[in-house]
């Protein structure tokens, strides 16, 4: 079966899958209320996109982690350094 028939089975793409993308904005908000579990968090979302060399994957599954999707997701890698940046460099406050 292909990849996209899967699309909405649970733990998957809409159904539960990871979304790096939303993580970076995840990261942003809690920083705001508590930069502690924000670093925490920053890490998670930095073992995520560094599966298969750093490769961005678009999406992965949400109970094995394993890669799905197209790599090489510049989305992801952005709000990625826009949670790091925020952290560590104080820019990009979202009040």
């Amino acid at each position: 079966m292909a990849q996209h028939n899967n699309i909405n089975k649970p733990l998957q793409y809409q159904s539960g899958g990871i979304w790096p993308f939303i993580g970076g904005f995840w990261v942003l908000l809690i920083n705001q209320v508590n930069p502690f579990k924000a670093v925490s968090e920053l890490e998670r979302l930095a073992n995520i996109n560094s599966i298969n060399n750093w490769a961005f994957n678009e999406w992965f599954h949400g109970f094995s982690g394993k890669p799905m999707g197209v790599n090489k997701q510049s989305w992801n890698a952005a709000t990625y350094m826009l949670a790091w940046q925020n952290i560590f460099e104080n820019k990009f406050k979202l009040y």
